[in-house]
């Protein structure tokens, strides 16, 4: 879950976050 520490700059890529 490396996108929960870039949340902020992955708002655009929310597929990211939830992986």
């Amino acid at each position: 879950m490396r996108g929960v520490k870039r949340k902020k700059k992955d708002l655009k890529c929310p597929v990211i976050n939830v992986a």
